[in-house]
């Protein structure tokens, strides 16, 4: 008895459905890559906006740094000028002190009246007008020096103030410089993770374009 032969039945074609199955799936997955790119370039965008911003603030931050530093620095000296006038105001007040003791030791020598002493009385007259000058100067230049610590301290209260302003626009410009990080850290984050699922929307349509 003869064997009959076999044939091999023939390969079904795909049907309507899966070929519109496999269209949606590319239009889907072509919407998804399109969206991603989209958000990329969003991220990319608020990312450029934020270095630009953090650039701006950190510059902020530098120029009031150091104007910080040169208050401080100006505030110093004025502390050393102060110290240092103070000191001279110290030893004119004692040099004061004495020309007063002499003056007065010198005045009640021109009311005495005999006559020995009648003979250096021309000359006690001449120490005393000097000495009197001297005691001028000595109190011109106390007056001065202490117009000088008033004036001083006037200096030292503005730059106390302004000391404080910039000390509070250093403390909210620092609070604005980390916030500036923090976004940008997290859109920086949101931004792999769009490019991520991109790559993956991109690795799928090669694969089905493989496959057709």
């Amino acid at each position: 008895m003869q064997a009959q032969p076999t044939s091999s039945a023939p390969a079904k074609a795909p049907s309507d459905f899966t070929y519109k199955s496999q269209a949606q799936n590319k239009i889907r997955k072509n919407f998804e890559l399109v969206k991603a790119t989209e958000e990329v370039e969003k991220f990319t965008g608020q990312l450029n906006v934020l270095e630009e911003r953090k650039r701006n603030q950190s510059e902020t931050n530098a120029r009031f740094e150091e104007e910080q530093e040169s208050l401080l620095n100006q505030a110093e000296n004025l502390n050393k000028e102060k110290t240092e006038v103070q000191l001279e105001i110290d030893r004119l007040k004692a040099q004061q002190k004495e020309l007063n003791e002499k003056v007065q030791y010198l005045e009640s020598q021109l009311y005495v009246t005999d006559e020995q002493h009648d003979e250096k009385l021309e000359e006690i007259k001449n120490q005393y007008y000097e000495l009197m000058s001297k005691q001028s100067d000595v109190n011109n230049d106390i007056r001065f020096l202490e117009r000088t610590i008033q004036e001083n301290e006037t200096k030292k209260t503005r730059l106390d103030a302004r000391l404080i302003e910039v000390f509070d626009q250093l403390k909210h410009i620092q609070k604005d410089i980390h916030q500036t990080e923090q976004a940008h850290t997290t859109t920086s984050q949101k931004m792999n993770v769009t490019e991520k699922d991109m790559r993956d929307v991109e690795d799928r349509l090669s694969e089905a374009k493989r496959i057709e």
